[in-house]
């Protein structure tokens, strides 16, 4: 989605977020959202990994996605087993420790981790492969 949904024609950049939908395995299930929130000028993020945040929701609620992608699932696992290994992941992000702290606008300008670092990691480090965003600034940072 947009960074900045209030103003969508300023399109300056993305974020990243994680939809996990269970419906494959669990008809039942839930479908959670996943996703880290800076604060402009810096400081300790936020995670959620239950239902996103507002600018998240709002952005699916009004069809404000701009990219997707469905992650193939690693052979080795089942698609239940994948998506836990990414929830447990997600929530094994410490914000409160240094390296994890928001820079200032996002890292934009340095190239410090950020929200889409956040999401390509978790990804990855649950044995994903996740393409590399348009936009999506700091998507790599430290790779």
């Amino acid at each position: 989605r947009d960074v900045d949904l209030s103003k969508p024609a300023d399109d300056i950049a993305r974020h990243l977020f994680i939809e996990i939908d269970p419906s494959n395995y669990d008809p039942n299930g839930k479908t959670r959202y996943i996703s880290l929130d800076g604060k402009f000028f810096g400081g300790i993020p936020e995670v959620n990994t239950v239902t996103g945040f507002s600018n998240d929701q709002k952005a699916l609620k009004e069809g404000e996605i701009r990219e997707r992608q469905i992650i193939t699932v690693p052979k080795e696992l089942t698609e239940q087993e994948f998506d836990q290994r990414v929830i447990q992941e997600a929530e094994r992000f410490d914000p409160n420790l240094p390296e994890n702290r928001y820079p200032m606008f996002g890292g934009a300008l340095n190239g410090k981790p950020n929200s889409n670092t956040f999401v390509d990691n978790v990804i990855e480090n649950s044995g994903g492969k996740i393409k590399d965003f348009k936009d999506a600034v700091n998507q790599n940072s430290g790779e």
